[in-house]
């Protein structure tokens, strides 16, 4: 009995894990906005991941404004995606 209860606990805490997006936050102005597919934060260019919640998110994000973005690698690097944008609010 212990072990189903152990096991349903796992597997309810690891849906919940699965529906958080997990991978390196920056916090910076964007530069630009290139449509859907780009964005410039503190002057570093990053492409946007097709199909992510960012490529939803990216249209209500314009230059000058203060966002957290989270990217799917290491932000050095150009294989880095944005995965999800989110802009302050009164920024």
């Amino acid at each position: 009995m212990k072990v189903a209860v152990i096991a349903a606990a796992f597997a309810v805490s690891s849906v919940s894990l699965a529906s958080r997006i997990v991978g390196t936050k920056i916090t910076g102005q964007v530069t630009s906005v290139a449509g859907v597919d780009a964005v410039t934060i503190n002057g570093q260019q990053y492409p946007i991941k097709v199909g992510s919640p960012a490529a939803e998110q990216i249209g209500s994000v314009t230059s000058g404004e203060t966002v957290d973005a989270v990217l799917d690698g290491p932000p050095d690097s150009s294989s880095t995606h944005v995965v999800a944008i989110h802009a302050h609010n009164g920024q």
